[in-house]
């Protein structure tokens, strides 16, 4: 049974902006460098973590997914900061968080959520918190504010061009767990709006 999650693909000017997040807390705090960072092919927000899932059952939530996104009208989703969680002194992981689009991606969420609920998916425990996860930590360490700045900086200073898209898409993926990391198969696309 493949491990599966709904999510956004971000735009390539994205990925390669968080790119350059990376690169800026690798130069601030040398100690995070080593850490497991998402490739940017993996980059992504996820909408809805299902978990082990047999065929039959993905087929049915991408299908009521379809069907519910249908009337979701497209929207702008920004990158507009980086977060530590659960805090500098003991990170644990790094995200970046949208702004804007982060009410229209929760209700995006809520509306996915309950769509796979009809069709029998296990209830996701935690609360939902739009956000695209960069790195996580092998063990929580400390992660040294300026370079917490120092990647807000960059995503200050990229063109918006580069930091927004328009959401027009969900994605259903399949996830592989390897030596290498996760490999991910897009199994189904979702057009907003229709």
């Amino acid at each position: 049974m493949p491990r599966a999650f709904f999510a956004i693909g971000l735009a390539p000017a994205i990925t390669d902006v968080l790119q350059d997040c990376r690169l800026a807390c690798a130069e601030t705090d040398p100690s995070w460098a080593g850490e497991k960072w998402v490739s940017p092919e993996n980059l992504h927000l996820t909408l809805r973590f299902l978990g082990d899932t047999e065929h039959a059952a993905l087929r049915r939530y991408a299908e009521a997914v379809r069907v519910a996104v249908s009337g979701f009208s497209p929207y702008e989703l920004g990158i507009g900061r980086v977060r530590v969680v659960p805090q500098t002194r003991s990170a644990s992981m790094i995200w970046a968080v949208p702004e804007p689009g982060a009410d229209r991606t929760t209700r995006l969420a809520k509306m996915i959520d309950d769509a796979v609920a009809g069709e029998g998916a296990v209830p996701d425990p935690r609360r939902f918190s739009p956000h695209v996860t960069l790195c996580r930590a092998r063990r929580p360490k400390r992660l040294r504010p300026d370079s917490v700045e120092a990647m807000d900086a960059t995503l200050a200073g990229a063109p918006g061009s580069r930091t927004s898209m328009s959401v027009r898409t969900v994605m259903l993926y399949t996830s592989t767990l390897t030596p290498e990391g996760p490999v991910y198969e897009r199994i189904a696309v979702m057009s907003l709006g229709g």
